[in-house]
Formats: structure tokens, C-alpha cells, sequence
């Protein structure tokens, strides 16, 4: 009786251990440049609710970039520090692929949470009359760790980027727009996040 009883409040306690959206693309930020972002991400499984989220981001040569992100909401907070590396630039004949990880904390249930993430990442920049639209894929990967249990959690994530045109919209110059759909894979849940970032 007594596995059947941690069994399943294991199951009711963390429903669910991938709570770190995406919402970024192959551009880099270059050094001595910043991008500060925030989001609202939309819970849509269980634990149904809503997170806020906020990014800093600093560039740290020609391919790689750091970022430092924290959150608030239904899973109670969180931190993370992340990489960003992309190898392959955007160009007239390729998409950029790169991958984002880092280390992250939370405080989930109650339960401190630490984990390991890794996203595969690529986009694509399509000039319009509108701006600059970038659709995005990404693969979060992540290793999740409490008292009491290792997940492996898995998720896929689509979303674009919008810069509008700061010729035709000059007021919003440094502004970016983003819209991003995750969906569980493996020990996770689906999302729907809206976000804006200025870079300065």
C-alpha cells in the first residue's frame, strides 16, 4: 500500500517538470548590446495557470551570447542561466541552427527543483512590407531533479519573431514581438506564450 500512496503522490506533486519557454531566435545579441524581454506564458495542462517571465541578454563574441532568466506565477519561481551558441548564421541560402542551454532552479509545489537544459534551435528571417518575421523550432530537452525524483522531459516548440520596420514605424524601433506554441512530448505540458524584448 505504501508504494501505491508515494507512486501516486509523486504523480499529484509534480504533474508536470518543463516550465522554460523558448521564445528566442538565431539572432544574437552582440557584445556590449543588451535585449531585456518579458512574457506571459498560458499553462494549458496541469498545472493549468499562467507564469511571468523575464530575460536579460548580453552578447559574448560573434556566435555565442549569455542570458539570465527569472520567472514568477503558477510554478511558484525560478531561475535560470543560459548559453546561446549559433554556429550557423541566417543567410540567403540557410537557416540559423544553433542550441540554447543552461542551469536552471525552481521552486515547484514547494519542491526545489534543479535542472540541466539543452534546446536544438533554428529559424529563418523573411523580409516583408511589415517588418521582419522570424519563425523559429526548438527541442527542449531538460534533466529535472528534486527530494524526490529525475524526470527527462522533452517538448516542441513554434513560434515567430516580429521586428517591425523602423522606417514605417519609427516608434517602435528596438522592439521585437514574439508568439510561441510548446507542446508536450514527454513529461511536460502545452504552453502558449506572447512576449516583447527591446534591444539597446
Amino acid at each position: 500500500m505504501k508504494p501505491i500512496l508515494f507512486l501516486l503522490f509523486t504523480a499529484l506533486a509534480n504533474p508536470s517538470f518543463a516550465y522554460f519557454s523558448v521564445m528566442d531566435t538565431g539572432h544574437l545579441t552582440q557584445p556590449e548590446q543588451y535585449r531585456v524581454q518579458g512574457e506571459g506564458q498560458f499553462l494549458m495542462d496541469a498545472p493549468k495557470g499562467f507564469n511571468f517571465n523575464g530575460r536579460f541578454t548580453t552578447g559574448l563574441n560573434e556566435d555565442s551570447e549569455i542570458q539570465g532568466e527569472v520567472g514568477i506565477g503558477t510554478i511558484d519561481y525560478y531561475f535560470g542561466g543560459f548559453w546561446k551558441w549559433v554556429p550557423i548564421p541566417d543567410t540567403d541560402d540557410q537557416p540559423a541552427i544553433g542550441a540554447r542551454m543552461g542551469f536552471t532552479f525552481a521552486s515547484v509545489n514547494d519542491y526545489s527543483t534543479y535542472g540541466f537544459n539543452i534546446t536544438p534551435l533554428a529559424s529563418k528571417n523573411l523580409e516583408s512590407d511589415y517588418g521582419v518575421f522570424a519563425p523559429y523550432l526548438g527541442i527542449p530537452i531538460g534533466l529535472q531533479k528534486n527530494s524526490l525524483d529525475t524526470n527527462f522531459t522533452l517538448q516542441a516548440t513554434l513560434g515567430v519573431q516580429w521586428t517591425p520596420d523602423q522606417w514605417k514605424i519609427p516608434e517602435l524601433r528596438g522592439f521585437h514581438f514574439l508568439m510561441e506554441y510548446g507542446f508536450e512530448i514527454d513529461d511536460a505540458f502545452d504552453y502558449f506564450s506572447i512576449g516583447t524584448a527591446y534591444d539597446f
